[in-house]
């Protein structure tokens, strides 16, 4: 993953100097689930994520008010046996969040304005659900999917954008580690096309002299 709070420190530190990859805040979960989930395993992945540390967030959005009361009873019933339990305590204060949809589509409408960094999709038709899904650090389909197989070992890298980043952009990947060289080659005939929008344009900018060398390349006879 991205790292703490210290390594966020660090990127501040030199991000001036060299090239960071982006900061990233607490960990966070946001888990769309049905009235079919177990709510004692979705107790379970927001525990997962709320033992990071304090400021940790665990959202769990259903269309079923039994699946929230019971998995949040058995979320107060996991938290005294964990050996991180005063982590636990302190960020489910604020950060353990039981919402009602009326709908799963309303329950995916929320995901993608909250952008979190991990969504579980914890439904029937995971794969329909996820069809609509557009802002999402890394998104975990189906009653297998935990969160936990994918800081360790399952699918790609595990550095996500966090705190709504996830609206902007992916998580990181190879390309974030690429530089590259656009070019522009134009025909005579386009040159030409592109001689009065240029020249609207820079003259506009009071920038005549790039009106001028756009329409002398318009004119170029070869």
């Amino acid at each position: 993953g991205p790292g703490g709070a210290f390594v966020t420190a660090a990127k501040l530190l030199v991000r001036n100097d060299c090239e960071i990859d982006f900061l990233a805040g607490p960990s966070e979960v946001l888990v769309v689930a049905d009235a079919r989930a177990d709510p004692r395993i979705l107790a379970a992945e927001m525990l997962a994520q709320l033992e990071h540390d304090p400021l940790a967030r665990a959202v769990l959005v259903s269309t079923s008010k039994r699946v929230l009361v019971t998995a949040a009873n058995e979320l107060r019933k996991l938290t005294p046996s964990t050996p991180r339990r005063d982590i636990v305590e302190q960020s489910s204060k604020e950060g353990a969040v039981f919402i009602r949809a009326s709908s799963i589509s309303e329950a995916v409408r929320f995901a993608n304005e909250y952008a979190p960094e991990h969504l579980v999709l914890d439904v029937a038709s995971p794969k329909a659900a996820f069809k609509s899904i557009t802002n999402a650090g890394s998104v975990f389909l189906g009653r297998y999917s935990s969160v936990a197989f994918g800081d360790y070992c399952a699918g790609p890298n595990h550095i996500l954008p966090t705190k709504g980043v996830a609206s902007m952009r992916s998580s990181l990947s190879t390309y974030d580690f690429l530089k590259t060289v656009p070019y522009q080659a134009l025909t005579r005939p386009g040159a030409s096309k592109l001689v009065k929008t240029t020249e609207l344009m820079s003259c506009a900018e009071g920038l005549p002299g790039h009106a001028q060398a756009a329409a002398m390349r318009g004119k170029v006879r070869m």
